[in-house]
C-alpha cells in the first residue's frame, strides 16, 4: 500500500510527513522503526524534512531514524549527502555508522562524501569504520583515493569485521583503478 494512501484507522486522515518525522523521536523503537519505514516508502517527497531532522534535532534517536529512512530511500536521497556528511561526525556512533550505510545506499551520487568517509576509517567505533569501508567500495572509481588508507587498515585494524570489509573494498577499488 502506498504511503500516500495510509490513513489512521480512527480518523481516516492521511498520515503527514511532519507527523512521521515527530514519531522518529518516539520513546518506542518499534514506532521509530515504522515511522522510518513509512518515510522511506515516501521516497524523495520526505527527503527535505529528513534532512532537517538530521541537522535540527538534539535527539540522537531521531537523527538515527532519519538517517535510516534516507537509507531506505536510497539513490533518490542524494540531495541529503551534505547532511549525511555532517552525520558522519555525529556524537552518536549509531548515527555515524548509519550515515555511512545511507551514503552507500545512495551509491556513486554520494561521491562528494569520499573525504569524510576516509576520515571515518579512523573512527574509534568499529561499526563506523566497517560501514565507511563498505560504502567506499560502492562509490566506484572516484573512491580510489582511499586505497592507501585501506591498505593500512588491512594490517592494523584490530576488528576482523573491519578488516574483512576493507579487504572486499580494496579488491573492488583495485579493480576500478586498473
Amino acid at each position: 500500500m502506498s504511503v500516500d494512501k495510509v490513513k489512521s484507522k480512527q480518523s481516516r486522515v492521511p498520515i503527514t510527513i511532519d507527523s512521521l518525522i515527530i514519531k522518529l523521536g518516539d520513546a518506542s523503537s518499534e514506532i521509530q522503526t515504522n515511522a522510518a519505514d513509512l518515510l522511506g516508502q515516501l521516497g524523495h517527497k520526505a527527503v527535505s524534512e529528513l534532512r532537517k531532522a538530521i541537522i535540527d534535532n538534539n535527539a540522537p534517536e531521531k537523527r538515527q531514524y532519519a538517517v535510516i529512512a534516507l537509507k531506505i530511500i536510497g539513490k533518490d536521497a542524494f540531495s541529503a549527502v551534505p547532511e549525511l556528511k555532517i552525520a558522519l561526525v555525529d556524537s552518536s556512533f549509531t548515527v555515524r555508522w548509519r550515515a555511512a550505510e545511507a551514503l552507500g545506499a545512495i551509491g556513486p551520487k554520494a561521491k562528494e562524501a569520499i573525504p569524510e568517509l576516509v576520515t571515518a576509517l579512523d573512527d574509534e567505533q568499529s561499526a563506523v569504520r566497517e560501514y565507511a569501508a563498505q560504502t567506499l567500495g560502492k562509490l566506484g572509481r572516484s573512491a580510489v583515493i582511499a586505497l592507501p588508507k585501506l591498505r593500512q587498515l588491512i594490517d592494523t585494524d584490530q576488528d576482523s569485521d573491519v578488516r574483512n570489509a576493507v579487504l572486499k573494498t580494496f579488491k573492488l577499488l583495485s579493480n576500478d583503478a586498473k
